[in-house]
C-alpha cells in the first residue's frame, strides 16, 4: 500500500507502511497529518489507516480517530435591569388582557355583574397558566 500524506500544506510520497512506521516513530510525521491510499474514501488522520502504529503504541486502529481541539467557550450575556423590566411589562399586559377579556365576557354572557372576586383571583391564575405554557414548551414568554 503507497501512502500520500500531507504534511505542512504540502503533499508528501508516496511512502510504504513501514517507512510511514518509521517516519512516525523518528518524529518526522505526526499521527494528526492528513493522509489517503487508494481505496480510501477520502483523507483522513495519519493514525486512522490501517496498520500505522502510533509511536510507543502495540497495534494501529482501524477506527477514524481525530485531534481533540478545545470548543470555543462562547460568553453568556443576560439581560439587563430595564430589558428585564420591559419584558416583565410586557408579559403582565398579556395577562391582564387576557384577564380582562375573560371577565367581560362572562360579564355578558353569564349576566352577573358581581365578579369581583373572581376578577381579582383570574390574573394570578392567567399569569400562573402563561408562564407555565410558555416555560414549559418554548422556554421563555413573548416577553422574555
Amino acid at each position: 500500500m503507497q501512502i500520500y500524506v500531507t504534511k505542512d500544506e504540502e503533499r508528501v510520497g508516496p511512502f510504504s507502511l513501514e517507512e510511514v512506521n518509521r517516519q512516525l516513530a523518528a518524529g518526522l510525521l505526526n499521527p494528526a497529518d492528513e493522509a489517503w491510499y487508494e481505496g480510501s474514501p477520502g483523507w483522513r488522520a495519519l493514525l486512522s489507516i490501517p496498520g500505522v502504529i502510533m509511536p510507543g503504541g502495540a497495534s494501529s486502529t482501524a477506527e477514524s480517530v481525530t485531534i481533540a481541539t478545545p470548543a470555543p467557550i462562547r460568553s453568556i450575556v443576560y439581560g439587563g435591569f430595564w430589558i428585564r423590566t420591559l419584558a416583565y411589562v410586557i408579559d403582565t399586559l398579556i395577562t391582564v388582557i387576557l384577564s380582562e377579556i375573560i371577565v367581560q365576557y362572562l360579564k355578558y354572557f353569564a349576566g352577573n355583574d358581581d365578579l369581583s372576586s373572581f376578577a381579582a383571583i383570574l390574573p394570578l391564575l392567567i399569569s400562573f397558566i402563561y408562564m407555565t405554557i410558555l416555560w414549559s414548551s418554548v422556554q421563555a414568554t413573548v416577553g422574555q
